[in-house]
């Protein structure tokens, strides 16, 4: 017969074996958001997406209220150093190309760890989510625009993008995000030729390619 004592070791083991290190459930990400059509974006992923076998919610957004270098070292600075290191920063590429000043906190950006950049922003970003056809519009009035090396101002990219989604404001998401239109942004960002880079797109693909993020069926 079984005592009480065993009865306790026994279930004891069992304890410490779920809740060992490598079983324990991975920390949602914490993910700091430049502004609100950012965390809006990060919201709307975690209704359609899942960290199997783990923690569910895949992603913690903050609203920092803008990019610029002091405001996210400041609140970079709340985290303990264990999960700093951790934290994405999710800001847009073409704050850092403005004047000597912002090449400067670009470059001191390199010596930051997980910065998320929208190359150039976040309308780009949006675009990615479109059909081939309106991608592929986007891309070639960038290239004419050679936005990718010298950034549109807002009063240029705005009236075009609002072709595309005419009732765009700052601040809002255009879009219900839906598993078709992630798989759209999945094929459009990257690095490649015919893509638009993205911080965010890019490391949200790579979750899923190794299998830490998955859809809600």
């Amino acid at each position: 017969m079984t005592s009480i004592e065993d009865t306790f070791v026994e279930t004891s083991a069992v304890f410490l074996q779920l809740f060992s290190e490598e079983n324990m459930f991975l920390p949602t990400i914490t993910i700091l958001c430049e502004g609100a059509s950012e965390m809006k974006y990060v919201q709307a992923v975690n209704r359609l997406m899942i960290r199997p076998e783990r923690y569910p919610i895949p992603f913690k957004p903050f609203c920092l209220g803008n990019g610029d270098l002091p405001t996210i070292k400041a609140r970079l600075k709340t985290f303990p150093g264990k999960e700093r290191s951790s934290v994405k920063v999710w800001v847009d590429q073409d704050l850092y190309c403005q004047g000597r000043k912002w090449h400067i906190a670009y470059s001191n950006t390199k010596g930051l760890q997980n910065f998320l950049f929208s190359c150039m922003n976040f309308e780009d970003f949006l675009v990615t989510h479109c059909s081939d056809d309106a991608f592929n519009e986007w891309l070639k009035f960038c290239n004419r625009q050679n936005h990718f090396l010298n950034p549109m101002p807002e009063c240029t990219y705005l009236p075009a993008f609002q072709s595309i989604f005419p009732n765009y404001q700052k601040g809002d998401l255009p879009f219900e995000l839906t598993c078709d239109r992630l798989e759209n942004m999945f094929k459009h960002v990257g690095k490649q030729a015919g893509q638009i880079s993205n911080g965010f797109g890019e490391f949200l693909k790579s979750e899923v390619i190794a299998g830490n993020l998955t859809f809600l069926s």
